[in-house]
């Protein structure tokens, strides 16, 4: 390997000092889940985003992190965070937000993603799901109402339920498959967490299609407000052009006949004469 293509020997003994760290602590354990703590420590040292123009590293630096990450089986994302979708951000030109921790997948024609790396993650995704403050998946099931018509009536008003869609709610944290009857136990707890998540999908569409459908009822009176405002308030020119011809034309002929009427007498005593 030549030196242009070779890791930093310093670098490399960071790395396998960091990773060798880690896997000290977690020795003998079957916990895959997540280490938080590990990639803490890599993000404390700027390791979570190498391949980042911003990094001052580059796609060597990367391969000796994924070698150490490899060699000592590190329960981290750096794959999928950094070579996969920190790159293919950068390449699209998003914001690169090295704050987030990213992955992959391929989703179907239904947007449904299977087999998605890292999908212990959704607490923290239920987490930081908020719109103006309010979270809207993680806790118990909440109820917002929407203000969509002009009364104060119940009718006027729309209620979306949020919350229910963390692991806890959803049950599916604390699984364990290190045997053949809680892989059993697991595989049920999952199916009915995936039922319940659809429930949850369902209640925000349903409430997504009364907004959609409440939007544009709203569209349309504003349409029609405005239609019969300016038919209150602006003149018909056309009309009004018209009536003014008429009236025109009606002024000249009274006028024509007034003067018709005044040279009669005249005409009847010049006779006389």
């Amino acid at each position: 390997m030549s030196e242009a293509t070779r890791i930093d020997a310093q670098l490399e003994q960071t790395l396998e000092q960091v990773f060798s760290t880690a896997a000290g602590l977690h020795e003998g354990s079957t916990d895959l889940h997540f280490d938080r703590a590990l990639w803490s420590t890599l993000a404390e040292l700027g390791f979570t985003r190498l391949t980042s123009v911003a990094s001052g590293a580059g796609w060597i630096e990367a391969a000796g992190l994924l070698r150490a990450a490899g060699r000592h089986a590190a329960a981290v994302p750096v794959a999928e965070n950094d070579v996969l979708a920190g790159w293919l951000v950068e390449q699209a030109g998003l914001p690169d937000d090295q704050s987030v921790i990213r992955t992959s997948c391929i989703v179907d024609v239904f947007g449904d993603a299977a087999d998605v790396p890292w999908a212990s993650e959704v607490d923290r995704i239920a987490t930081s799901t908020q719109f103006n403050g309010i979270n809207l998946l993680q806790g118990a099931a909440a109820s917002k109402n929407f203000q969509v018509g002009i009364g104060t009536a119940s009718t006027d008003r729309i209620t979306v339920n949020f919350g229910g869609a963390d692991a806890t709610r959803l049950a599916v944290n604390g699984t364990a498959v290190t045997t053949f009857t809680n892989a059993q136990a697991a595989i049920t707890a999952l199916d009915a967490g995936i039922q319940s998540l659809s429930g949850v999908r369902g209640q925000f569409g349903a409430a997504m299609n009364r907004v959609n459908v409440a939007v544009a009822s709203l569209q349309s009176m504003q349409t029609n407000t405005a239609a019969s405002l300016s038919r209150i308030r602006d003149t018909d020119v056309a009309n009004e052009a018209a009536n003014l011809s008429r009236y025109q034309v009606l002024s000249q002929a009274g006028a024509s006949v007034l003067a018709q009427a005044n040279q009669s007498p005249q005409v009847a005593l010049s006779l006389l004469r």
